[in-house]
């Protein structure tokens, strides 16, 4: 195996610039937690070993290191950033290394994100559409380059406006034999990468990326992926979401948060890039590409309540559909899920969650055990 030179530099330079902004507020260790877990006291970064566990990857362990600070320690009002390199093996044996930060500039005038990975992802394809069935699944692997990057300015209030840029590659890519994906009509079943630009609208009200309890999240943006920039395939990807959080008591222990999604592609996009309805973030109770399409839509509702300092619990359920295109999407053949879960803190403060939720769809019922909000 070769991994590309271009990648390593570019995940060196984005592990070192990201880290570079750290400073005295990174996480440390809360006082009343027992003195034997003094990694959290080291300093500016903090290395976990992580063990996890959902139903695309089974168990899965590594090490993480991430931070989580403010770039002005002296502003209040200025939202956290965070930066995490992580390196994990599945028992599916799947392996990645990224690195992924959002980091926000003094004053919340500059917000820079960006995702960088390599990976050998082996994984399970159920075809295209809102009505394949579960016994459709056929196996395929590939390995996996991506880097994305984002950089948006506030331009009035809580608007942001920017511009993005993605890259993605599959290579030495296997599908199984007899299956849909062996019949070369799907898109994106041999090697190749997209390349593409495009703009951002954004706007934030949130309280905190990590976990919020209040406040709005409106995000319009686009891609074009297109030969001029070096892309194998040519097609355009378009994303509509808004989320709203709401405290319903004083402490902000009570949460309802809301998330709707809506996205489109073009008629050539691959099918790894299609719009997918699963996994831990979207319709948690499906395996993640459980249904995909060049349309999607997704209604997310959940009810957080905190418990005590470490402990908190939540519900949640959601509906949505895939189709050919945005016209087509409709109620009739809406799929749902719904589920509960714990949460356990890691950093009161930020209010970061080890995550444990179940949640049931068509197919049955689904564990997840990471950690972040689903949304």
């Amino acid at each position: 195996m070769v991994v590309n030179k271009t990648l390593v530099l570019l995940l060196f330079i984005t592990l070192v610039t990201s880290l570079a902004f750290a400073n005295e507020d990174t996480l440390r260790l809360r006082p009343s937690l027992p003195k034997k877990i003094s990694i959290f006291k080291s300093g500016k970064l903090v290395p976990l070993p992580v063990l996890y566990y959902t139903p695309e990857t089974n168990i899965a362990g590594g090490l993480t290191v991430f931070s989580i600070f403010k770039t002005n320690p002296k502003d209040s009002s200025l939202n956290t950033s965070v930066v995490r390199f992580s390196a994990n093996y599945t028992m599916n044996k799947q392996y990645w290394i990224e690195v992924l930060h959002t980091i926000i500039f003094p004053r919340n005038n500059y917000i820079l994100t960006g995702n960088i990975s390599y990976m050998k992802y082996p994984n399970y394809f159920f075809g295209i559409g809102g009505r394949t069935l579960i016994t459709d699944r056929e196996q395929f692997s590939y390995f996996s380059s991506n880097f994305y990057l984002r950089l948006i300015r506030k331009v009035r209030g809580s608007a942001y406006l920017g511009a993005q840029y993605h890259y993605n590659s599959m290579h030495n890519v296997l599908v199984q034999s007899g299956g849909s994906l062996s019949q070369g009509s799907i898109i994106g079943t041999t090697d190749g990468h997209s390349s593409g630009v495009g703009g951002v609208f954004i706007y934030d009200t949130r309280n905190s990326i990590v976990n919020a309890q209040k406040g709005f999240y409106i995000e319009i943006s686009n891609l074009f992926n297109n030969h001029l920039f070096s892309s194998t395939y040519d097609f355009d990807l378009h994303r509509f979401e808004v989320r709203k959080y709401t405290a319903l008591d004083r402490k902000k222990n009570k949460i309802i948060a809301l998330q709707g999604l809506l996205m489109s592609s073009s008629r050539r996009v691959p099918f790894n890039r299609m719009p997918m309805l699963g996994g831990e973030s979207l319709m948690r109770g499906y395996f993640f590409g459980r249904f995909r399409d060049r349309s999607m839509y997704v209604f997310q509702s959940e009810y957080r309540q905190t418990l005590s300092r470490y402990l908190g619990f939540t519900v949640f359920g959601s509906f949505g559909d895939v189709a050919g295109n945005i016209a087509l999407l409709d109620l009739k053949n809406t799929k749902y899920s719904y589920g509960a879960g714990l949460r356990i803190a890691i950093n009161s403060k930020e209010r970061l969650n080890l995550r444990i939720d179940y949640g049931r769809g068509i197919d049955g019922g689904l564990f997840y055990f990471t950690v972040g909000e689903a949304f």
